[in-house]
């Protein structure tokens, strides 16, 4: 299966959140106004970068941000989201959060700032204890009332199985619910557990069984640190160059082996291999669902794309 175009995913010097859940490392976390100075620079620097890259190449391709803690809680996010958005060459532009942010006001600052709501993609994270269910549900509906596609979804926590149950039930049924594997379980789920999560997330499956670990087969995504570093993805460190060198773009280095397994979606989800990804096309990482208006299958029943590659014909 192949993306439309390429997958980048941004990671910038932000580490806060205006969350306090026991297992982050950065919970209540604060930082400084210089702090954030430095990580609103660097944050326009690549939009700067990606925007001159899209000038002399014309390479189609799509950002995720994915900070370490809550980034849409600060306008500038919104604004480089929005900036990003204007580009020709950018189908999506999308972030992780919490959704804590006020919808109204920031989708404001978006629509102020030229943004194009049909190409932003949020993926919203419920957090039992952080949050009641109602309220999230209103933010949700926000979302849904603004035109912003969004996918929802907790990590698999055993004890918050029934608050995350009764909040798949009462979303429309188009949003796509998943469901993280909890580090630090230090235990197996239980068969019931197990079932109870795959009810509500049918590609939870894919959380307790990773695949080793493949350059060959995720070619076609890049990692960005705040300095430029590059990499194939957030779990592997293999170098694919700087982003600010001049040579970037036409001397990439080649992605050497890696040990180990994709362990997160945001790695397995950059896998050609993987036959799921397809019901996330064009760019899987936003995890949102794209419904097929067809799907292509071979003489063998294996899933075809058009012409012959992996995939299938969208519904848009």
């Amino acid at each position: 299966m192949k993306t439309q175009g390429l997958q980048v995913y941004y990671r910038g010097y932000l580490k806060s959140c205006n969350y306090a859940c026991s297992y982050c490392p950065f919970s209540k976390k604060k930082m400084s106004e210089r702090q954030l100075m430095k990580d609103r620079e660097a944050l326009f620097r690549f939009i700067d970068r990606i925007g001159k890259m899209e000038e002399t190449k014309g390479e189609r391709f799509a950002v995720q941000i994915v900070p370490y803690g809550e980034a849409l809680i600060h306008d500038f996010y919104w604004e480089a989201m929005a900036k990003l958005s204007c580009l020709s060459c950018c189908d999506a532009v999308g972030c992780q959060t919490n959704l804590s942010f006020p919808v109204e006001k920031m989708i404001s600052k978006f629509s102020e700032n030229q943004g194009n709501v049909e190409k932003l993609r949020l993926w919203c994270t419920y957090h039992p204890a952080m949050t009641g269910k109602e309220d999230f549900l209103k933010q949700s509906q926000s979302l849904r009332d603004r035109g912003v596609k969004h996918c929802i979804g907790a990590v698999g926590n055993p004890e918050n199985i029934q608050d995350i149950k009764a909040l798949r039930r009462e979303l429309p049924p188009e949003i796509y619910f998943w469901i993280n594997r909890m580090d630090g379980l230090k235990r197996q789920y239980t068969s019931q557990e197990k079932k109870a999560l795959e009810e509500i997330d049918p590609f939870f499956h894919s959380e307790l069984s990773y695949p080793a670990a493949a350059c060959e087969n995720c070619k076609n995504s890049w990692f960005v640190q705040a300095d430029g570093r590059v990499t194939p993805c957030n779990l592997n460190k293999s170098s694919l160059g700087n982003l600010y060198d001049n040579e970037f773009g036409s001397s990439c280095k080649t992605p050497g082996s890696m040990s180990g397994a994709c362990k997160c979606f945001l790695a397995y989800c950059n896998r050609l291999d993987r036959e799921e990804n397809m019901w996330f096309y064009p760019y899987p990482a936003f995890r949102i669902l794209n419904y097929p208006a067809a799907i292509c299958l071979d003489t063998d029943q294996t899933i075809v794309g058009k012409g012959g590659e992996g995939g299938f014909i969208g519904n848009g």
